[in-house]
C-alpha cells in the first residue's frame, strides 16, 4: 500500500511540473530488486513512474543575464560613449563698442541658477574641474584666434571635460562672444538661443563650471564666456560587474549540467532495456545528485537575473536612457 501511495505521489508531481512548467529535473525512483533462492526477479518501473522524470531542456526557460541597455546614447558606461549638447556658439553685440566693467563667473552661475529656478528646475553646483575646463576653453579661443565648440586641435568639450578628471555621464557647452552690459544680460542672451536655453534649463545637468575674460579677437576688444554642465558618472551607480560575472558562470555549471541529465537520461533508457537494473539504479544515483545541486542553482540564479536586470533599468532610468 506505502509504495502504490508513493507511485501515486510521484504521479501527481509529474502532472504539476508539466502543468506549470517549474523546470527543474525531478528525482527518478530506483527499480526494486526481489530476491528468491532460485532467481532474482525485477519490478519493472510503471509508465507513471517515469513521467516523473522532468527534463531541463524542455521545461527550463533558458536563464539569461541580458547585457546593459545597448541603446544608452544619453549615458553610456562613462569614459566610453556620452551624451554631448553643444549649441552653436553665441555672438551678441549689446549695441556698445566696447566692453565696459567685469563680468563675474560667479554672477553668471547665480543668473543660470535663477532661470533654473524660475522654470522649475534644480540649481547647479559648481564643480572646479568644469571650471578649470572653461578658464582652459577661453584662453584657447583667445591665444588660437577661433570661437567654436571643436578646437583647432580637434578638442571638443567632452575630450577637454575628461582632460581635467571630471568623469560623465552627460556633458554640455554654452559660448558666446560679444559685448554684454553685465552677468545678466550674458545669461539672458544665451537663454534668447534655444539651444543655448535648452543647456541652461536642462535637468539632466547637476554641476557647471564657468569662465569668462575680455581680449582681443579678430582686432575687436570683446568678452569671451564659457559655460561647462555636467552629470558626474558618480551620479548614477553603475550595476555590479561581479553579478554579471557570477551569472555568466552559473549559466556555463546549468549548462554543462544540464547536458550531463540529458546523456544520463539517454543512457538509462538504453540500460532499461537490457534489464541491468542494479546498472540502470547507479545511473539513476548519478542523476538524482545532479539534480539535487542543479536546482538549487537555477533558482538563486534567477534571483541573481532579476537583481542585475533591476540595477540596469536603475542606471538608464538615472541617466535618461528612454526604455
Amino acid at each position: 500500500m506505502k509504495k502504490t501511495y508513493s507511485i501515486l505521489l510521484l504521479a501527481i508531481l509529474g502532472i504539476l511540473f508539466a502543468m506549470f512548467g517549474v523546470g527543474f529535473l525531478g528525482v527518478i525512483p530506483q527499480k526494486e530488486t526481489v530476491q528468491t533462492t532460485v532467481q532474482t526477479s525485477e519490478k519493472k518501473a510503471t509508465p507513471q513512474e517515469r513521467k516523473n522524470i522532468s527534463f531541463l531542456a524542455s521545461n527550463q526557460k533558458k536563464i539569461v543575464a541580458p547585457s546593459p541597455v545597448q541603446k544608452i546614447s544619453a549615458a553610456p558606461v562613462p569614459l566610453v560613449q556620452s551624451k554631448q549638447t553643444t549649441p552653436g556658439p553665441l555672438v551678441s553685440f549689446s549695441g556698445n563698442t566696447e566692453p565696459k566693467g567685469t563680468l563675474q563667473s560667479a554672477e553668471v552661475v547665480k543668473w543660470t541658477n535663477y532661470q533654473r529656478e524660475q522654470n522649475g528646475v534644480l540649481p547647479l553646483k559648481r564643480n572646479s574641474e568644469l571650471d578649470t575646463a572653461a578658464i582652459m576653453k577661453v584662453h584657447d579661443m583667445f591665444e588660437k584666434q577661433y570661437f567654436e565648440h571643436v578646437s583647432p586641435t580637434g578638442k571638443d568639450a567632452a575630450s577637454l571635460v575628461l582632460g581635467t578628471g571630471y568623469s560623465y555621464l552627460w556633458v554640455g557647452e554654452n559660448l558666446a562672444l560679444g559685448i554684454f552690459e553685465n552677468e545678466k544680460d550674458l545669461v539672458d542672451a544665451w537663454m534668447g538661443s534655444p539651444g543655448h536655453r535648452a543647456n541652461i534649463l536642462n535637468g539632466h545637468y547637476e554641476e557647471i563650471g564657468v569662465a569668462v575674460d575680455e581680449g582681443q579677437f579678430n582686432g575687436r576688444h570683446v568678452w569671451l564666456a564659457v559655460q561647462e554642465f555636467g552629470k558626474p558618472s558618480s551620479s548614477c551607480p553603475f550595476p555590479e560587474p561581479a553579478l554579471k560575472m557570477e551569472i555568466s558562470q552559473n549559466q556555463v555549471i546549468i549548462a554543462s549540467s544540464t547536458a550531463q541529465a540529458n546523456a544520463l537520461t539517454d543512457e538509462m533508457a538504453k540500460i532499461e532495456s537490457t534489464g541491468d537494473n542494479a546498472l540502470y539504479n547507479q545511473k539513476v544515483g548519478i542523476y538524482n545528485a545532479i539534480v539535487e545541486a542543479l536546482n538549487p542553482l537555477i533558482l538563486s540564479t534567477r534571483a541573481m537575473v532579476e537583481k542585475y536586470n533591476a540595477e540596469i533599468k536603475a542606471y538608464n532610468d538615472c541617466v535618461g536612457v528612454p526604455g
